[in-house]
């Protein structure tokens, strides 16, 4: 009967030290991100909303797009039993439930959603009957156009923790 020898993996090569390897990223490349970040923060948007005491659709300065609010969407999203975002992004029409969601959470201070963050079912019929006076189909393709700008700016300021020499891996 024949035995196998036991199984040696490797023992005699050490292992290499890991590095951090950083890109060498020229200077204009970095001058113009910081650009786009302090574009991006000082950025304010108006949407039109419509006034019952004027009969008038009036421009309202839109709030941030705070993690506050982003949470909100998503968890007004989960409930609206949305397709994932990736999906809803490949066609932009299927994005203006979306787009409507985060233009009334801009357009609303926290105190107008409080009472309805507990029931979701009221808080989608608030935000679509919002959407119905405020999102006339004419203005559909602007609505999907600044709600994407205002969610591709709040991406573009996350913070992002930079590798140390320290560190086994980086961004």
């Amino acid at each position: 009967m024949k035995t196998t020898p036991p199984l040696k993996i490797d023992p005699e090569t050490p292992k290499p030290k890991r590095k951090v390897h950083r890109d060498h990223v020229p200077e204009a490349v970095i001058n113009a991100a910081q650009e786009e970040r302090e574009a991006a923060f000082d950025a304010e948007h108006s949407w039109p909303v419509w006034d019952e005491q004027r009969n008038c659709f009036e421009p309202v300065t839109l709030h941030g797009y705070t993690s506050g609010r982003e949470a909100l969407f998503y968890k007004l999203r989960a409930a609206d039993g949305a397709l994932p975002l990736s999906k809803t992004l490949e066609q932009l029409t299927t994005f203006l439930a979306d787009a409507i969601k985060i233009l009334w959470l801009c357009s609303h201070e926290p105190a107008d959603w409080r009472g309805l963050r507990g029931d979701l079912p009221a808080f989608l019929e608030a935000v679509e009957a919002w959407g119905d006076r405020n999102v006339p189909r004419s203005k559909q393709v602007e609505a999907v156009n600044l709600a994407l700008q205002i969610f591709n700016e709040a991406g573009i300021n996350q913070a992002v923790a930079e590798p140390t020499d320290r560190a086994d891996s980086g961004n």
